[in-house]
């Protein structure tokens, strides 16, 4: 479910999110944007929500296969670069 279906809207929840990110304070974003803190704090934690869903999702299954091979740089290993830990 999106979070705001107009596309303009939704660029403002974009661009929020990213601040808050970086570490803008709501209630400097509720001045600037004129977007109560209460409906800052629900993008935010949706935000969270989606992100931790795609994480789940396309994530978990790489613990296998993250922890058998190590791939080096082409600048240290060659042309072709090494495998570590067959």
């Amino acid at each position: 479910m999106p979070v705001m279906r107009d596309e303009k809207a939704s660029g403002l929840v974009e661009k929020i999110v990213w601040m808050l990110a970086f570490g803008v304070d709501a209630s400097a974003l509720k001045e600037v944007f004129g977007v109560r803190k209460t409906t800052i704090r629900t993008w935010l934690c949706r935000s969270g929500m989606q992100g931790w869903k795609l994480h789940k999702r396309f994530m978990s299954n790489l613990k296998r296969v993250y922890h058998r091979f190590v791939w080096l740089p082409r600048s240290i290993s060659g042309d072709r670069g090494s495998q570590i830990g067959k």
